[in-house]
């Protein structure tokens, strides 16, 4: 990946604290909504950094897993049993 220096961008903190980032670095860095970002202080200046993001599924011997969070209230039993009735249907044919 190819980068550069870019001397003299001005960012604008708003009354939220917030700034926007240009649309080129958020292509360069691959940073999407959600993604996050680590700041660190420094006597003078501020370092603003990607953080590594895993993906939440992952392929281990053949099989796609899922590895992120669960969302919280998510029910196990439900996602089962739906799965195992649309499989029923789609081998009977219904």
């Amino acid at each position: 990946m190819p980068f550069g220096i870019i001397n003299g961008m001005n960012l604008k903190i708003d009354s939220a604290g917030r700034f926007i980032l240009p649309k080129r670095i958020r292509d360069r860095f691959r940073l999407t909504a959600g993604s996050r970002l680590e700041l660190e202080e420094h006597p003078g200046e501020l370092v603003l950094r990607p953080i590594e993001q895993t993906p939440a599924v992952v392929r281990r011997n053949g099989h796609w897993v899922y590895v992120g969070e669960v969302p919280s209230g998510f029910d196990w039993d439900s996602m089962v049993d739906k799965d195992r009735e649309d499989r029923d249907r789609e081998i009977l044919g219904l």
